[in-house]
């Protein structure tokens, strides 16, 4: 589910109050009233209730931008034909890898966008600094530990994209 990210109204009155001034390139009736105001103690002055009639305050046009964070969740599958030996280090090969759909991957991607990559063996997930994940494959940090014949390597990449849509 998206995450909807909502503008305060505080914020939002800035922003109007900005946009009329860019628009006209002058200071909004409310604005020149209330300053008129203060400086000459008139009655004559628009009041913030009536503000709403103010010509210029129709024509400005607000848009609400909602920002929407969507996840990217891309998965790839090896069952590991022989041991590994960890001991000097190991890589492997993007091409060993099969994706969500089955088929057979060239490389991994969605790997250098903003998010994050976890590793699972044998369905647990492994310390970020046992691996580094790129686009050519898997390389696992040197180790004392070996990976058994039939275990099930996951490479799970998660990235996130975000969308603006106009409300």
């Amino acid at each position: 589910m998206p995450c909807t990210i909502r503008v305060p109204s505080k914020t939002l009155r800035r922003l109007l109050r900005a946009c009329v001034a860019r628009s006209r390139k002058k200071k909004c009736c409310l604005q020149r009233q209330i300053k008129r105001r203060k400086n000459q103690r008139s009655k004559r002055s628009c009041w913030p209730r009536k503000h709403r009639f103010c010509p210029k305050a129709r024509e400005v046009r607000l848009i609400l931008l909602l920002i929407r964070v969507r996840p990217i969740v891309r998965r790839y599958f090896h069952i590991a034909s022989s041991d590994l030996d960890l001991a000097s280090g190991q890589v492997l090969e993007a091409s060993l890898f099969v994706g969500d759909n089955g088929e057979a991957v060239q490389e991994f991607s969605n790997i250098n966008q903003e998010g994050y990559v976890n590793l699972f063996v044998n369905g647990i997930m492994q310390e970020g600094e046992m691996y580094h994940v790129d686009a050519n494959g898997l390389l696992f940090a040197a180790a004392d530990q070996q990976i058994a014949a039939g275990s099930t390597i996951i490479i799970e990449s998660v990235g996130f994209k975000m969308e603006l849509s106009h409300n």
